[in-house]
């Protein structure tokens, strides 16, 4: 349904849309039995049904809404939805926007007590 409703070039849409476009999606590699989620985000899409494609394997959830466990995606043979791996927010990226943003609108900067002992190349 969802490709009736897609134009054909939309691969080139989200391409050249600015800001970009990212899809999450993650690959269970069984060949790496210590480390086997490899999130992927895929930001280019190299045709319609690529972008169909990455659409269906961002979204599926095994259990819950997909027909089999896994689903292909380009040389991909085992794919879930990109939550597993991709897209969790960093909960002290979290903390360190709460308090600016809370510091913000009480019009105030942060004291030297309140980021004592953060580590200054935490992500942003």
């Amino acid at each position: 349904m969802l490709g009736e409703l897609l134009p054909a070039d939309i691969h080139e849409r989200l391409n050249a849309r600015r800001g970009g476009c990212a899809c999450g999606i993650t690959a269970l590699r069984f060949d790496r039995p210590l480390d086997p989620l490899q999130p992927l985000v895929i930001r280019s899409f190299r045709s319609k049904a690529d972008v169909l494609s990455a659409v269906e394997a961002s979204g599926w959830t095994p259990g819950w809404i997909a027909p089999a466990l896994t689903t292909r995606f380009r040389e991909h043979p085992h794919c879930i939805d990109g939550f597993a791996t991709s897209f969790l927010p960093d909960p002290r990226c979290a903390l360190r926007d709460t308090r600016e943003r809370l510091f913000g609108i009480l019009g105030e900067q942060p004291s030297e007590s309140s980021t004592q002992g953060q580590n200054s190349s935490m992500p942003h």
